[in-house]
């Protein structure tokens, strides 16, 4: 049970750390908020490559250098396509990550 809720929070940093570098981009950052002005690219893209690096820790730190590397590439392939999905269809959902990345909070 516990591989599994650690295998589900790796991914949940997969996820939270492809969105973060999403909202660094002006475009998204303005689909989720709904205005194009704001702060935070730079901050937001450190902490989702802060993310995407732990993920890969706790995955090899879990399974060794060998499968580790190959489950950890992979969870973050799999939080990348949640973020297009979550991009392209409820965009507003990302809204809370989005306040979350602002370096002036």
């Amino acid at each position: 049970m516990t591989d599994v809720l650690l295998l589900i929070a790796t991914l949940a940093a997969a996820y939270a750390g492809a969105a973060a570098i999403a909202l660094g981009n002006p475009a998204h950052r303005a689909a989720v908020t709904g205005s194009a002005g704001g702060t935070g690219g730079r901050y937001a893209r450190w902490s989702g490559g802060a993310l995407l690096a732990l993920c890969v820790a706790i995955v090899v730190w879990r399974d060794g250098w060998g499968f580790g590397l190959l489950l950890g590439s992979l969870l973050i392939a799999v939080g990348l396509a949640l973020v297009i999905a979550t991009l392209t269809l409820r965009a507003r959902w990302l809204r809370p990550l989005a306040f979350a990345c602002r370096p002036d909070r």
